[in-house]
């Protein structure tokens, strides 16, 4: 007996239907890559009190690189008495010898120059004499005046490039580097020693344009160093500058702190927080530092961006232009707007328009 057409196509798509339901496989959609992301807020939205801070280097508050105004083999690099040359952190007084060159050459040079001034002088004095019995004419006794000046002012060169092969300390301070060694042949003007005040250190930063006139000299503010597990040391402005750096919007200040333990090092580095809760640029959100990534649509190398994902759960990059640091935070002021979902981890990994399981960070 033969069975209507209609009947098999049907028996066929229901003993299909079975048989997926038996073995328990059912079509998989793609799974999406899990993100973590934070909502952009305004900075007047952040319930802790924002600060910005701006980082610069720690220097001695006096600097001076010490060379020798003459070439020469070093004789000695080290305080007298010691064998050893002179090591970074050592401490110096005012006059005290630094280093000196061997003297030999210039001694010689000094007894020859002497030896030429006093003939010259012998000279001059003979032509005198004659010139009063009208022995000589006044043209002779000019030059033998001449070349009796000339080897004065020759002897008093080589007096002085004996003094000239000492290097004294200018100042209380410390070693801060020491570039030769004894023995060495020396050039002219080649950077021997370093010496620094360390008593004082200053700071030195670039504020941006919006803040700089809150800033004013004798202003006191906390200067935090984190190499020495973020300690703050008081420091008070001696310096702010009334032009913008080229191409920047930033304003030179120099802060200066006082250091009588020695804890701070020249090249250490420093921040220095100031309020931010009113001067925030109008539209500017704050977003985490981890958000940040390189734009991939940019000719701009330093061009930023993150990545905001959408109602759809779809993650899209945006260029993004930032201002100050806010603790772990960035500032915002261009690209973003309260609310915004932003990507904080596994941004690096996105592209344009893909689908993502967005995880909201845990409040800190």
């Amino acid at each position: 007996m033969k069975l209507p057409i209609q009947f098999v196509t049907y028996a066929l798509l229901v003993c299909g239907t079975l048989a997926v339901g038996c073995d328990g496989k059912k079509p998989v959609a793609p799974q999406k890559l899990v993100v973590r992301v934070t909502t952009a807020q305004s900075p007047d939205a952040v319930k802790t009190r924002a600060r910005a801070e701006y980082l610069g280097m720690l220097r001695g508050d006096v600097e001076t690189v010490l060379s020798f105004k003459a070439g020469g083999t070093l004789d000695c690099i080290g305080r007298a008495g010691e064998p050893q040359d002179w090591q970074e952190g050592a401490r110096v007084a005012k006059g005290e010898v630094l280093a000196r060159l061997q003297e030999d050459d210039f001694v010689s040079t000094v007894k020859s120059a002497r030896a030429k001034c006093e003939a010259d002088a012998q000279q001059y004095a003979r032509t005198a004499k004659l010139r009063a019995t009208g022995a000589m004419s006044q043209r002779e006794l000019e030059t033998t005046a001449a070349a009796k000046l000339a080897s004065e002012a020759a002897l008093a060169q080589a007096e002085q490039a004996v003094k000239d092969c000492v290097l004294l300390a200018p100042y209380d301070g410390t070693i801060s580097a020491r570039i030769a060694s004894k023995g060495e042949t020396i050039l002219a003007g080649k950077t021997v020693l370093k010496i620094a005040d360390m008593r004082q250190m200053s700071v030195e930063l670039g504020i941006p344009d919006r803040v700089i006139g809150r800033i004013h000299v004798g202003d006191e503010l906390p200067v935090r160093v984190s190499s020495l597990e973020a300690k703050s040391f008081s420091g008070r402005v001696s310096e702010v500058g009334v032009t913008a750096k080229e191409g920047a919007r930033l304003f030179r200040v120099v802060i200066k702190l006082k250091n009588p333990a020695g804890e701070l090092k020249s090249g250490m580095t420093a921040s220095v927080a100031t309020d931010n809760n009113d001067i925030s640029p109008p539209g500017s959100v704050l977003i985490p530092l981890s958000a940040l990534v390189s734009a991939s649509k940019s000719s701009s190398a330093n061009q930023l961006a993150v990545f905001v994902v959408d109602a759809d759960s779809k993650a899209h990059e945006r260029p993004v232009k930032t201002d100050d640091l806010v603790r772990s935070s960035i500032l915002v002021t261009e690209g973003l707007k309260p609310g915004d979902k932003v990507v904080t981890a596994g941004a690096s990994t996105l592209c344009e328009g893909l689908a993502v399981d967005p995880r909201q960070d845990d409040p800190r």
